[in-house]
């Protein structure tokens, strides 16, 4: 083979790596970005405001990546609560499935500040998935 041939070769290979080794979520926005992982799922998901402000709805994008080649679930729910309080949010977020991995959930609001818990659940019944990350709004 030639030089040229293998350096070609070796461009191709590198290449091919690297989109595999994508991370979750690179093709969203940084700015507030959070990662959640288990075994066989990664979700990355964006505020649509960052630093997520007190008493103002906003949105979250949420990309789903399978780390096990699971296919993804079907379904996804979002919700958030205050450990410390025992309480949740007053509004009730729907969830548009955009396909691909990618939903978007609309009409999330804290309405007050502190230690907030987003629960993420992927899927449906006793094969559901939950993950969760607290974030301190203040």
């Amino acid at each position: 083979m030639s030089i040229l041939h293998n350096t070609l070769l070796s461009f191709v290979c590198c290449l091919a790596f690297d989109i595999m080794a994508a991370e979750c979520g690179d093709n969203l926005p940084a700015n507030g970005k959070q990662i959640l992982k288990n075994p066989d799922y990664t979700v990355a998901f964006v505020p649509s405001v960052w630093p997520i402000p007190v008493g103002q709805h906003f949105n979250v994008v949420l990309q789903v990546c399978s780390a096990s080649g699971k296919p993804i679930p079907s379904q996804l729910r979002i919700d958030a609560e205050m450990p410390a309080h025992r309480h949740g949010m007053n509004y009730r977020p729907t969830v548009i499935d955009l396909k691909e991995g990618k939903y978007q959930a609309d009409g999330l609001m804290f309405h007050m500040p502190g230690r907030w818990r987003f629960n993420l659940q992927l899927g449906e019944g006793s094969q559901a998935i939950k993950l969760s990350r607290e974030l301190e709004i203040p």
